[in-house]
């Protein structure tokens, strides 16, 4: 992704970039939580369903 930057729009370019990077990083901490609550959901379970789960992935 190209980030055209003038003199005039230094800081407007900035400001998008760091909203996309504050993005990104919102995403990766809701990827985290999700796998966090997957596995608590699977190690709930019994531990069968948890070895089958595990030899999927």
């Amino acid at each position: 992704m190209m980030v055209v930057i003038n003199d005039d729009d230094d800081a407007d370019a900035y400001a998008a970039v760091m909203m996309m990077l504050l993005m990104l990083l919102m995403l990766l901490l809701m990827m985290i939580m999700m796998m966090m609550v997957m596995m608590r959901i699977v190690r709930r379970r019994s531990r069968r369903r948890r070895i089958g789960w595990w030899c999927l992935n």
